[in-house]
C-alpha cells in the first residue's frame, strides 16, 4: 500500500472500516472469515489542493480563484495525518467499532469558507469561483468529468455525505484535529499557484 504524503488536505474522505484479523498461529495472513466484519477498504485521495489543479488559480485579472462545482454547499476535508490519529483512536477503543464503519472530517466548510482561509494563510486574495458541474466537466484536464460528477453528488447530497462524517466522533477520536486554518499554517508553501 502507498503511504499518503502528509501534506495532503482531503476536501472528501474516506470511511474507516474497523475489521479484525486472523491471529492463529498458522492462520492465513488477511480478514478473520469467522470474524462479524468485511475486509477494509483502502483509502483514496480525493482531490486537494495539491493536484488535479484543484488549487487556486490566477484569473485574468491576477485575483487567485478557488474554483469548485460546490454552489453554497459544505465539503467535509480532513488532513491525511488526521485520518491515522483518527485510526489510532478507533483502535485505542477496543472492540466499540469492530464491524462498524466510521466517517471522519476535520470540518466541513463551504467554498467562500476555504476561499476565506486562504486568502488569510496566503496573504493575498482569493475567491471562490463556483461553476456548474456540467462546466467543471468540461475543463479538460484528466479527471475532470470524473470529478465534476464526485462534486455534483457531494453538492446534491450534502445533507447525507457531510452527516456520514460527524465532527464530534472525529474530535473524540483524534482531540488534535486539525481545522483548514491550521492545516494552511503548516503547508501553505506547498500549495502550487498558478
Amino acid at each position: 500500500m502507498q503511504r499518503l504524503p502528509q501534506n495532503l488536505y482531503h476536501e472528501s474522505l474516506p470511511f474507516v472500516r474497523i475489521v479484525q484479523y486472523a491471529t492463529k498461529p498458522g492462520a492465513k495472513a488477511g480478514p478473520n472469515p469467522a470474524a462479524p466484519t468485511p475486509a477494509p477498504r483502502p483509502t483514496r485521495a480525493r482531490p486537494h489542493l495539491h493536484s488535479f489543479g484543484a488549487g487556486p488559480k490566477k484569473g485574468p485579472d491576477g485575483t487567485l480563484a478557488l474554483t469548485r462545482p460546490m454552489g453554497d454547499r459544505k465539503l467535509p476535508g480532513i488532513a491525511a495525518e488526521d485520518i491515522g490519529r483518527c485510526a489510532q483512536g478507533i483502535f485505542q477503543r477496543g472492540g466499540e467499532y469492530i464491524g462498524k464503519t466510521v466517517g471522519i472530517a476535520g470540518e466541513h466548510l463551504t467554498g467562500e469558507q476555504m476561499a476565506a482561509a486562504l486568502t488569510k494563510a496566503l496573504d493575498q486574495e482569493v475567491r471562490y469561483n463556483a461553476v456548474p458541474p456540467e462546466v467543471f466537466r468540461s475543463f479538460g484536464f484528466p479527471g475532470a468529468e470524473d470529478l465534476g460528477n464526485m462534486f455534483q453528488f457531494k453538492r446534491d447530497f450534502e445533507a447525507y455525505y457531510c452527516g456520514a462524517r460527524s465532527l464530534d466522533i472525529s474530535r473524540s477520536l483524534n482531540p488534535s484535529l486539525q481545522s483548514f486554518e491550521q492545516w494552511l499554517t503548516r503547508y501553505k508553501d506547498h500549495i502550487p499557484l498558478q
